[in-house]
C-alpha cells in the first residue's frame, strides 16, 4: 500500500478526503502548511492531495518549494 498526504485545513473535507482514499493506501493528514515541515520527511509520499488555498500559500507554491523532499 502507498503512503497518501492530504492537506485541507477545512475539517469536514479533511475527513471525508481520508475516509474516501484510505482504502488505497495508508493516510496522513495535516491541516496547515506549518505542519508540513515535519509530515513531508517522515516518509515519501506516493499521493498529495492538498487543498489549493492554504494560510498564505497556493498549493502550486507549496508543491514547487517541496518539489526537492518529494523526489520525481
Amino acid at each position: 500500500m502507498g503512503h497518501i498526504l492530504i492537506i485541507e485545513d477545512e475539517e469536514n473535507a479533511r475527513s471525508f478526503l481520508r475516509d474516501s482514499v484510505s482504502c488505497y493506501g495508508n493516510v496522513s493528514t495535516i491541516s496547515s502548511l506549518e505542519e508540513v515541515d515535519s509530515e513531508i520527511l517522515k516518509r515519501k509520499y506516493d499521493l498529495i492531495i492538498a487543498d489549493y488555498y492554504l494560510s498564505d500559500k497556493n498549493c502550486f507554491q507549496f508543491l514547487s518549494e517541496y518539489r526537492y523532499h518529494l523526489g520525481p
